[in-house]
Formats: structure tokens, sequence, C-alpha cells
């Protein structure tokens, strides 16, 4: 295997690995190509905040898609206790059946 794991996200839900991992077909989501592109793994906390800085707000099932990070308040909280200035509303959004309801969008103060 030449791909290395990052946090388990991109090997696959809890750590099963496909067996043509190196194929990109296998990787979803915003960070995902980036490691790819990369070849290196970075932590939860740095891929948050990097995508922050390039993509922009993030709800907690962006960040569960796009960066595997199910605790986002737990890495919003590190990055803010390492003093960067994130800033929290909240908003509405749809569920799968067209309920709306109530999550917290981060994003970086710049």
């Amino acid at each position: 295997m030449s791909a290395k794991r990052c946090d388990g996200f991109i090997s696959g839900i809890h750590g099963s690995e496909p067996e043509d991992f190196d194929n990109l077909e296998y990787r979803k989501g915003w960070f995902a190509g980036y490691a790819a592109r990369s070849g290196f793994s970075m932590s939860q906390t740095d891929r948050l905040l990097q995508y922050l800085t390039e993509v922009g707000p993030i709800t907690p099932l962006e960040s569960w898609k796009e960066l595997g990070i199910y605790r986002l308040s737990a890495r919003v909280f590190d990055l803010r206790k390492s003093g960067h200035d994130i800033h929290r509303q909240i908003v509405t959004v749809p569920n799968g059946y067209g309920e709306e309801f109530r999550v917290a969008e981060y994003s970086l103060v710049q």
C-alpha cells in the first residue's frame, strides 16, 4: 500500500481499506484529493485550518464528509487554544427529508 492513512478517513470506514487504494475513485471529499496529491497525512486540526483558509466556513456535517472530523467543535477548540480566531454562527440547514434544523457553522476570522 503506497498511500498513507489520515486518521482513518481516506482508508475507509472503521479502518477497512479497499484493495485498490491507489485508485482515486475510492477517495472522496476535499481532503482526500489533497492528500492524494501531496503524499502525506495531516492532523485533523491541520486539515480543518487548511480547509477554513482555502475553502471557507464549515458545518459539522461538512467536516465529517469532507475532512473525516466527527467532533468539529473539539478541533475548533484546539485551533482557538493555539491562537486562531474562529467565529461561530448558528445557521439553518435542511436535512434529507426537507426539514430545517440549526447547526453551528465555523469560519476563520482573517
